[in-house]
C-alpha cells in the first residue's frame, strides 16, 4: 500500500508557503520604507519651520528701524505736524501759563520723578482729530528698561491740563501735548546712562536721544 503523504510534503503546500513568505517580506519592506520616508519628511518639515521662524525673527529685527530726531525738529506725517519742544525730569509738571486754579501732575513718592516730553502738535487734515491719536511715546533707560507714557493736553491758553481722550484738535490748530511717566529719581540723577524717547506716529518711529 502506498504511504499517504503528510500535508507539508505536498507540492501545493510548499508553493503556498513560498507565496506567503514572499508576500510577508514585500509587505514588511513596504511598511519599513514608508515609516522611514514619513519620519524623514516630518524632520525636514520641522527643520524648514524652525528655519522659517529664525528668518522671520531676523527679518523683524531688520525692519525695526528708527529715524533719529533732535529738539525743535518738526516731524510731518499724514494728518499731523509735530515739533519736539522740551524734555526732561520734574517732580511737578505744571502747564506753561497756569491759571489761578489749574491741574498739575506731582509725584506722591519723593523717590520718584516724572519723565516728560512736550510736543507742539498741528492738525494738518481737514477734520477735527482726537488728541490721544497723535503719538505713542516710550522712554527707554540704559537701552533696556522701557516705560510707556500717558498724555495730557493744555487748554485755556496753557492755563491748565485736560485729558487727550476727550479733546479734539481742530484743523490747522496747534496744541501742546505732554507725554509723562513716573520713574525712579535715580534715572534723572544718573548722568552717564543713556536715556532715549521713542515717538511713534502713524506706525513710524522716531528716536530722540536725550543723553
Amino acid at each position: 500500500m502506498e504511504e499517504k503523504k503528510k500535508i507539508y510534503q505536498n507540492w501545493w503546500f510548499i508553493l503556498l508557503a513560498v507565496v506567503i513568505y514572499t508576500v510577508l517580506i514585500i509587505c514588511g519592506t513596504y511598511f519599513i520604507t514608508s515609516n522611514i520616508l514619513q519620519e524623514t519628511f516630518t524632520e525636514a518639515k520641522n527643520s524648514d519651520t524652525q528655519i522659517g521662524k529664525v528668518q522671520t525673527n531676523e527679518n523683524s529685527k531688520k525692519e525695526e528701524t528708527f529715524t533719529e530726531v533732535t529738539l525743535n525738529n518738526t516731524i510731518q506725517e499724514q494728518d499731523w505736524e509735530v515739533t519736539i519742544r522740551e524734555t526732561g525730569f520734574k517732580q511737578d509738571i505744571v502747564p506753561s501759563n497756569p491759571n489761578s486754579f489749574y491741574t498739575h501732575y506731582q509725584v506722591q513718592d519723593t523717590n520718584n520723578t516724572y519723565f516728560y516730553i512736550i510736543l507742539d502738535v498741528k492738525n494738518i487734515s481737514t477734520l477735527g482729530l482726537r488728541a490721544d491719536n497723535v503719538a505713542k511715546v516710550k522712554m527707554k533707560y540704559d537701552n533696556k528698561y522701557e516705560y510707556d507714557t500717558f498724555s495730557a493736553i493744555e487748554e485755556s491758553g496753557g492755563g491748565t491740563f485736560t485729558y487727550t481722550n476727550i479733546t479734539n484738535i481742530a484743523p490747522l490748530t496747534i496744541r501742546k501735548i505732554y507725554y509723562l511717566v513716573e520713574v525712579p529719581k535715580t534715572i534723572a540723577e544718573e548722568n552717564e546712562t543713556a536715556v532715549e524717547a521713542e515717538i511713534t506716529i502713524n506706525n513710524n518711529t522716531y528716536l530722540l536721544k536725550i543723553r
